[in-house]
């Protein structure tokens, strides 16, 4: 817009054009090819699939390592409960050695098992009364028949140590 006081003869008059340039507007128009246009569309839409798949195997990955990783504290709480349970196990069986221990140290002495022995098994102190001898012949019968089932074996045995 131009002011009318702007100019010193004010007869009216616009200097310059105002009106719409429509060759200008079809020039652009036909610099432009259809083709071109469609070519970046499709760049998008491949950059925007490639983007799609990079994201998505991003989640993959990370849901992957968050699975891995849950997987990993479940078996060491599990573990722990069974080293909890078994140490609990060796406590007890310690606890019953230790009882054991002080029942065989009431046992230990003399007088605890002579008192056992009277009592419960009905034995007597022996006495000259009670007291029999027996005499042990070494050349018995019995002992001469081992002998000779010994000596056989050692025979044979000493044949197969020279043969092998």
């Amino acid at each position: 817009m131009v002011m009318k006081n702007n100019y010193p003869k004010s007869s009216g008059y616009v200097y310059g054009n105002v009106a719409y340039d429509y060759e200008k507007q079809k020039k652009v128009v036909k610099e432009r090819k259809p083709t071109e246009s469609l070519k970046p569309k499709k760049k998008k839409s491949k950059n925007k699939a490639k983007i799609k798949i990079k994201v998505m195997l991003t989640v993959f990955v990370i849901f992957a390592m968050a699975f891995i990783t849950v997987g990993r504290y479940t078996t060491i709480l599990t573990l722990s409960s069974e080293i909890r349970s078994e140490k609990m196990e060796v406590e007890k069986v310690q606890k019953e050695n230790q009882n054991i221990n002080v029942d065989l140290a009431k046992l230990n002495n003399l007088k605890a098992i002579e008192d056992v022995a009277i009592s419960k098994y009905g034995m007597v102190k022996p006495t000259k009364e009670n007291t029999y001898f027996v005499s042990v012949n070494p050349l018995s019968k019995n002992v001469t028949k081992e002998n000779k089932k010994e000596s056989a074996l050692t025979t044979m045995q000493r044949i197969l140590g020279l043969i092998y």
